[in-house]
């Protein structure tokens, strides 16, 4: 549950610390393998860890299409 305390949000604790998002990419690791580590550590459920992570793709893929920044022309290919 994620409650507004005037300053921020305030959501699930294993919300901050789940980057699995880089995983594979830095370290070759299996997604699947640590994803269900990750929810039986944090007590999380791991669908609750996939909307999270599906969520953040979708937006990161969105924010990808935009045309670049001024200023930061390479930005766009590096995302």
């Amino acid at each position: 549950m994620i409650t507004w305390t005037g300053r921020g949000c305030r959501g699930p604790a294993w919300l901050d610390t789940l980057l699995l998002i880089n995983a594979r990419l830095h370290g070759g690791h299996d997604t699947h393998a640590l994803l269900i580590n990750y929810a039986v550590v944090t007590g999380a459920y791991p669908q609750d860890l996939i909307a999270v992570l599906t969520g953040l793709a979708g937006y990161f893929v969105n924010t990808a299409r935009r045309p670049p920044p001024k200023g930061l022309p390479t930005l766009r290919a590096f995302q």
